[in-house]
């Protein structure tokens, strides 16, 4: 994770495209990263429930977002 936040370029969280890499740091537990997908939406992959797709409105989520970078042009 800590290698992801330094790949691409900094992107601001009002300007994400699809395809962008969306960086958490959820309390008490390791980083968490993502792949926003559009709409508000991004998937990522849970120890527990395996892959799924969240909203980066979400309480958890908006509260623990760290970064966005873009990868891809």
């Amino acid at each position: 994770t800590h290698a992801l936040a330094r790949s691409g370029r900094p992107t601001d969280r009002r300007r994400l495209a699809a395809g962008d890499l969306v960086l958490f740091r959820p309390p008490g537990r390791k980083q968490h990263v993502g792949i926003y997908l559009g709409r508000n939406e991004f998937v990522h992959a849970s120890a527990n429930r395996g892959v799924m797709i969240s909203r980066l409105d979400a309480r958890y989520w908006r509260r623990s977002f760290w970064t966005a970078r873009r990868v891809l042009d």
